[in-house]
């Protein structure tokens, strides 16, 4: 005679172990999972901010003068030398779709802020979305380097341009004065300098001043924002 196989159903007891197993391991991947796309859109965050620092440097070195706002890098206001864009939309990709340079990964809008006149703060207030709470990103633009480069370039400028009419000048030529301002007006009249304004300040916006002060003819020009 044959015997009947049966299949034995699960026991309550059995459901119940295996659903509170399941709570678990879902309650344990649950917060994986957030801290990774946190992750993912923070470096993603800090990828559009670093971007957006370095279309400010440009605009920087372009125009002498740092953006005030975020829509500067894109759109002219009369700033004189302004060649942008600096950057534009959809620059780069991401989990969201086409990126806008001006929010962060979390669709929230960055915020620039001019610390000084050498250096603005770009911030994403981060997943809270709100100013504060402790995961604010921030990244930090500072031209004083920039500057720096500027003002040697232009004392070499100078430098040349003096030495070369103090070795040229023949006796009908007047002597360069200690004042920069008037012989900048020698330098251009003779061929010696461009008629560039922009070339009697440094790269601080200061006016270049007599190296050694006061010496008749001039044989240097300094910055008083730079030891040499």
């Amino acid at each position: 005679m044959k015997r009947r196989l049966h299949s034995r159903g699960f026991s309550l007891l059995e459901i119940v172990v295996v659903v509170a197993i399941l709570a678990l391991l879902a309650g344990m991947v649950a917060p994986v999972a957030t801290s990774i796309v946190k992750q993912e859109r923070n470096e993603a965050t800090a990828t559009r901010m670093q971007q957006v620092a370095d279309a400010a440097y440009a605009y920087f070195q372009d125009t002498m003068v740092l953006p005030t706002t975020l829509s500067a890098l894109t759109t002219n206001t009369n700033v004189t030398g302004w060649a942008g864009p600096y950057i534009v939309d959809g620059f780069a990709a991401s989990a969201q779709g086409t990126a806008k340079f001006s929010e962060d990964a979390y669709g929230t809008t960055l915020v620039l802020t001019r610390m000084n006149s050498s250096s603005l703060r770009i911030r994403s207030y981060g997943p809270n979305m709100a100013n504060g709470g402790g995961d604010d990103l921030d990244v930090m633009v500072n031209v004083i380097p920039i500057r720096r480069e500027v003002t040697l370039a232009r004392i070499a400028i100078w430098n040349a341009a003096i030495t070369a009419y103090n070795q040229n000048r023949t006796s009908g030529q007047p002597a360069l004065p200690a004042n920069v301002r008037a012989a900048f007006t020698i330098l251009v009249g003779a061929g010696y300098l461009p008629n560039d304004t922009k070339l009697q300040n440094d790269g601080f916006g200061s006016r270049f001043v007599a190296n050694p002060p006061g010496k008749t003819p001039l044989v240097a020009v300094k910055s008083t924002k730079m030891s040499i």
